[in-house]
């Protein structure tokens, strides 16, 4: 059970670096 519990939060920390990195990219595109 706590082993399921680590790995979600590890997607979750994998899914925010994600977002971050699109939304800094599409910034850059959007503002050169």
């Amino acid at each position: 059970m706590r082993k399921k519990v680590a790995n979600r939060a590890h997607f979750f920390g994998i899914r925010l670096t994600i977002d971050k990195n699109l939304k800094s990219s599409f910034e850059k595109e959007r503002f050169p």
